[in-house]
């Protein structure tokens, strides 16, 4: 492929899924005391804006859900208003409470990162989540491999999630390569490989589904891979 950059994606791409909701719905419980709702209305209002917040990041135009912003939503449905030291006290948890078990590297994530920096660039396009950019460099640098990445995107940064443009226009704006220079590694179609091949990038689809063959084609991937080892090829 004649690559001078590669970019990856980081959530079940480089490190494994966590879902840290239980805790961050305990927290919520007790730092909501005062207001003496009952539990099982703050655990639907932490439900419904879970679910509000998957219908953003799938839903054009792809407008990050600040984690300020699910707490407003968690207000609104329980009608009451958290006051300002508060609020930063649950804003902090629900975005560091992953630190307290840092999630897991995929086997060869180290090796494979080491490898490819030594004659490309190496970037990393990711949307956030609860946890954003800044939380999640630390989590890249108890692993050790923060130092191999030219270049980190956080859709909380961007203020946009993947697929929309300017997660990868940033990307490779910052690495000043040309999109065909360029390949991006993900595990979602709809946002990783649709993504990076609207923006003519070489879009690498590494499955960890078992996705169907006919399914994953539609999406135009350059290449499909199951394991990470596999980018050991890569030129």
């Amino acid at each position: 492929m004649n690559l001078k950059a590669i970019t990856f994606d980081l959530w079940n791409t480089l490190i494994k899924n966590v879902d840290a909701n239980d805790k961050r719905v305990v927290f919520l419980m007790e730092a909501l005391g005062e207001f003496h709702v009952e539990q099982d209305r703050i655990y639907r209002a932490f439900d419904r804006m879970h679910q509000e917040s998957w219908q953003k990041w799938e839903t054009p135009p792809y407008v990050y859900f600040s984690v300020d912003e699910r707490i407003q939503f968690i207000e609104s449905m329980l009608g009451i208003q958290i006051g300002a030291a508060e609020q930063e006290r649950i804003r902090t948890y629900f975005e560091e409470c992953l630190l307290e078990d840092p999630p897991e590297l995929h086997p060869h994530a180290q090796e494979v990162l080491e490898h490819l920096s030594g004659n490309h660039q190496i970037g990393l396009v990711s949307d956030s989540g609860y946890s954003p950019g800044r939380v999640m460099r630390k989590v890249l640098e108890m692993h050790g491999i923060l130092d191999y990445f030219t270049i980190t995107i956080f859709s909380d940064e961007t203020g946009f999630n993947k697929p929309h443009r300017i997660m990868f226009e940033t990307a490779l704006a910052s690495l000043k390569v040309p999109p065909s220079s360029c390949a991006h590694v993900g595990d979602l179609l709809r946002t990783d490989i649709a993504g990076a091949r609207h923006m003519k990038m070489q879009p690498i689809f590494i499955d960890r589904y078992n996705t169907p063959e006919q399914e994953a084609r539609k999406y135009q991937p350059h290449a499909i891979i199951r394991s990470l080892d596999e980018l050991f090829e890569l030129k």
